[in-house]
């Protein structure tokens, strides 16, 4: 595999992107927040996040989105430039905050594919903090998780498989088909039944979101945003427990949470972005959100290629000793092969 592997790191160079880390704190003081990310042996970085903190309105708002492109990252990319305007911008926000994220979604879907410049897709989970409250809007297979006193990490997001069963009724009954090839798949090519983009696949794919409206309380100690990456690796339980252990310093939080997801497996993993925030007028309230991406990737594009190659070079050496030895004991004549 060595003569395989120096090859095709030749053919398939690494666009690397520089790992980061930093933290912040909202305008009122009231939350801080920290990241950090690194990306692992993928080709590309395909994911994007987005933290803003600011006052509209007269209200101070909290955005924090996590969006895991695939089959590219120009879908992602336009998701941070323009989600967040189109959604503050509806008339409805601040009056019916779910119909404005469900429209905002829908309207920003049909802008992504008006372009013609992209072609790929993207999932996206945000989450928005105004008053003594936050909405989730969420597609795709990323998830939101919360952590209140006294109790386990609750996930407060489906991740959108194909194969769940409200989503398979409604892919079959557009015409798709919902199959298994390692993963279950839609038409054998997408793995998640909820995105933005994918063009192609847009009778079956949809941008619908999941809203959830959650209270800020004293009960609510943080909040945990990943993409499929991290759940692949840790259970929502111990996310959980790995943010409470540096709950004082999310940014030590954020960069912990991302090393400790790598460390069941000693495969390097591609990693995205890592947000973390405490609320700082009360030490039993905070907020973390995070992107991790890559476990269910370890066999990406450059390993499919690579190993692809090295079976078929293989394939050919046992052909050839097959042939061989045939050849030498006279079992059978075989007519020459030439190619």
């Amino acid at each position: 595999m060595g003569g395989c592997s120096s090859g095709f790191r030749n053919r398939f160079p690494f666009h690397r992107v520089p790992d980061m880390n930093g933290d912040g704190i909202s305008p009122h003081g009231k939350y801080s927040y920290g990241y950090a990310s690194t990306q692992g042996r993928r080709e590309h970085m395909e994911d994007i996040s987005d933290a803003r903190t600011g006052t509209v309105s007269g209200q101070v708002i909290g955005y924090f989105a996590v969006y895991d492109g695939h089959g590219g990252k120009k879908a992602a990319e336009y998701l941070k430039d323009h989600l967040y305007n189109i959604i503050i911008g509806h008339p409805s926000f601040f009056i019916d905050t779910t119909t404005a994220l469900e429209e905002s979604y829908n309207k920003m879907d049909e802008e992504l594919l008006s372009t013609r410049i992209v072609e790929d897709g993207s999932t996206a989970s945000t989450v928005i903090i105004f008053q003594n409250q936050f909405f989730v809007a969420h597609i795709g297979d990323s998830r939101v998780v919360i952590s209140r006193r006294d109790k386990e990490g609750i996930a407060i997001t489906k991740d959108h498989r194909p194969d769940l069963t409200e989503e398979r009724v409604r892919i079959e009954a557009a015409g798709g088909q919902v199959t298994f090839k390692g993963t279950w798949r839609i038409n054998d090519k997408i793995a998640i039944s909820r995105a933005f983009g994918d063009r192609h696949l847009k009778r079956f794919v949809v941008p619908v979101p999941d809203i959830v409206e959650e209270v800020i309380d004293e009960s609510l100690e943080f909040i945990i945003i990943a993409s499929d990456g991290l759940w692949d690796t840790l259970s929502n339980q111990e996310a959980v427990d790995i943010v409470k252990s540096k709950e004082d310093d999310m940014k030590e939080a954020a960069s912990l949470l991302m090393l400790k997801s790598g460390s069941n497996d000693n495969t390097e993993k591609d990693f995205g972005w890592e947000y973390g925030m405490r609320n700082r007028s009360s030490q039993s309230s905070g907020f973390f959100f995070g992107d991790v991406h890559g476990m269910r990737y370890r066999f990406n594009r450059y390993w499919q290629q690579e190993l692809g190659a090295c079976q078929m070079f293989a394939s050919y050496v046992i052909e050839w000793l097959r042939r061989s030895l045939l050849r030498r004991y006279s079992i059978v004549n075989l007519p020459e092969r030439h190619c």
